[in-house]
């Protein structure tokens, strides 16, 4: 069976539903688990976190033969902790920070990107202001300062940081006390001069 037949299936609610009554939550939701993957050839990770009769509920990071993985960032981010052992991303997560009406300015020891699916906003980038919007990637050379000034509609997608050269710190630098404060960030109508199309 191929790997992403045994990820879909794994997924699939009714296979939980008419399984998962018959088993305890705890230990027995683990073994019936283990078993579901060993049983296809595939290597467990951890089972995280369970709430629910549903798969959709979990929060589970397996993996398949050590191929391929899956961590579901809404719940926590990727990083050296969780990530698979043949991955050197820094981390990895949903943006959350940037629509909460505070953010910090800083920089990384590594690149950073950021992938807009949906929002618009101006960032501030190496002494720069740029518009980003639906669809941009938003690439971010180690040591750069980056902020975000004003938001226009929430930004929605994802940030990724490559992996941080030996040495190196994780995590948001900054220059100044202030800076690690972080500011206030207006959410306002979208300016004129804003891209368009």
């Amino acid at each position: 069976m191929l790997d992403q037949e045994i990820a879909a299936f794994v997924f699939d609610k009714r296979f939980f539903q008419a399984n998962l009554a018959a088993f305890d939550l705890g230990q027995n939701l683990f073994e019936l688990a283990k078993g579901f993957f060993e049983a296809f050839g595939g290597g467990l990770g951890t089972l995280a976190h369970w709430r629910q009769y549903n798969a959709i509920a979990f929060v589970m990071q397996f993996s398949f033969n050590g191929r391929i993985m899956i961590v579901n960032t809404l719940k926590t981010p990727m990083t050296a902790k969780n990530r698979p052992a043949w991955s050197d991303v820094t981390s990895a997560a949903v943006l959350q920070g940037v629509n909460t009406g505070h953010f910090d300015r800083h920089y990384h020891d590594c690149n950073e990107y950021w992938l807009i699916c949906r929002g618009k906003a101006k960032v501030w980038i190496g002494g720069k202001s740029l518009y980003i919007r639906d669809g941009d990637v938003l690439c971010i050379q180690k040591g750069l300062e980056h902020d975000v000034l004003e938001l226009y509609e929430p930004l929605i997608g994802f940030h990724f940081e490559d992996a941080t050269p030996p040495g190196g710190r994780t995590g948001h630098l900054h220059k100044t006390e202030a800076d690690a404060k972080g500011h206030a960030v207006p959410t306002l109508p979208l300016p004129g001069d804003f891209p368009r199309g």
